[in-house]
This record gives C-alpha cells, sequence and structure tokens, in this order.
C-alpha cells in the first residue's frame, strides 16, 4: 500500500502573473489534478499559500492549483504589491497636480491674451478719442468760417439791392431823358437858348445844356 505525499503548505498573501499562453489550474496539487480552468498570459492571480512545488491561488471566486516554477509563474510579494497598491494614490495625486497646473497655465494665458485685448481696446479709444477733438475744433473752425460767409452774403445781398435800386432809377430816369430829348431834338435846345432874356442867361442855359447832354452821356 503506498502512502500519498504529506502535504506542506505555508500561506502567505503574495500574487502571481501568468507568463505563458495557458496554464492548467487544477483542483488538487499535482499534474493528477484535473484542470479547472485555463489561465492566459499576464493573469494577476491572488496566492493563498504554497504547497510542495504547488501555489494555491483564487482566480475570479474559484481557488485551485498551479505549478510553481519561474518559467510558468513570476511570484509578486505582499511588499512589493503594497508598494504598487500605494504607488497608484501617488501617480494619480501627481496627475492630478500635472492637471491642476495645466489648469493655472491655461488661465494665466487667458489672463495675459484677456488683458491685451484691453489694453488693445483702450488704445483704441485714446485714439478715437484725440480724433474725436480734432474733429469738434475743425467744427468749430467751419462753424465760424459759416457764419462770417453768411454775414458777408446777407451783405452782398443788400450792396446787390442798392445797386438794383441805383440801376432802376437810373434806367426810369433814362427812359425819361430819351423820351424827353426825342420830343425836345435840336429845335428844343435853340429854343432853350432863343429865349434867353440877355447874354448872362443865354451863357447859363447854354452851360446847363452842356452839363445835361453830359450827364445823359454817362447814364445812358
Amino acid at each position: 500500500m503506498l502512502l500519498s505525499p504529506l502535504l506542506v503548505c505555508e500561506v502567505r498573501a503574495d500574487r502571481a502573473i501568468v507568463l505563458v499562453n495557458r496554464l492548467n489550474m487544477r483542483s488538487v496539487p499535482g499534474r493528477a489534478g484535473a484542470p479547472v480552468r485555463q489561465l492566459n498570459r499576464g493573469t494577476s492571480v491572488q496566492i493563498l499559500k504554497f504547497c510542495n512545488g504547488w501555489i494555491n491561488i483564487r482566480h475570479e471566486g474559484r481557488s485551485g492549483y498551479i505549478i510553481n516554477e519561474p518559467r510558468y509563474v513570476k511570484i509578486i510579494p505582499d511588499e512589493e504589491n503594497k508598494s504598487e497598491k500605494n504607488a497608484v494614490p501617488v501617480q494619480k495625486f501627481k496627475k492630478q497636480a500635472r492637471d491642476v497646473e495645466h489648469q493655472i497655465q491655461t488661465r494665466k494665458q487667458n489672463i495675459r491674451t484677456i488683458a491685451a485685448r484691453e489694453t488693445a481696446v483702450i488704445n483704441n479709444l485714446d485714439r478715437i478719442d484725440r480724433e474725436l477733438n480734432i474733429a469738434t475744433r475743425q467744427v468749430a473752425v467751419l462753424k465760424g468760417r459759416q457764419k462770417e460767409l453768411q454775414e458777408k452774403k446777407k451783405d452782398t445781398k443788400a450792396l446787390l439791392a442798392k445797386l438794383l435800386e441805383k440801376i432802376k432809377t437810373g434806367e426810369a430816369y433814362a427812359s425819361r431823358r430819351i423820351v424827353a430829348l426825342y420830343k425836345l431834338g435840336r429845335l428844343g435846345q435853340i429854343h432853350v437858348l432863343a429865349s434867353s432874356e440877355n447874354m448872362y442867361d443865354f451863357f447859363k442855359r447854354r452851360s446847363a445844356l452842356k452839363r445835361i447832354i453830359a450827364y445823359d452821356r454817362r447814364v445812358l
């Protein structure tokens, strides 16, 4: 009668990583144990204990045994697991810190952009204000000139009215004189001179006729 070898197990809270494409997870330790599942390369399993060259593991809620050989599995001690677990929050915090720093830099850039835009707007407003001041002064000058032109126009109209009145008066006088001269003719002049009472009156009338004729020539 053969006795089964004594099973000596060591309890450890480590993890193992499968290194081959397919690794049988058996129901009991030993190659005689029936395969209950095949594990793929890279599968991480929880180690419950080590038993005579076999590893008692738990995977997806089921326990079993896999062979303990370095070419099949890689043992990750519990201390490394803790380090990896502790490293996760650190990496997370570092990522959060980088994200916060990125947000800060982005907001600083936005602030600089807004400040630059505000400066440009202020400069444009200053330029527009200067141009408005110049335009206001020019409008004031033009209004002054317009007022002067209106005054000159008013004076010119008054002068033109006087000239027209004089022309109208001269035309009326010339018309009357032409009619009188037409009626008087040369005989009229002789009649005026012949009706003189004496020589003094004769020369006086002749001088008056000369002045009248000269004035008529200037007017006509």
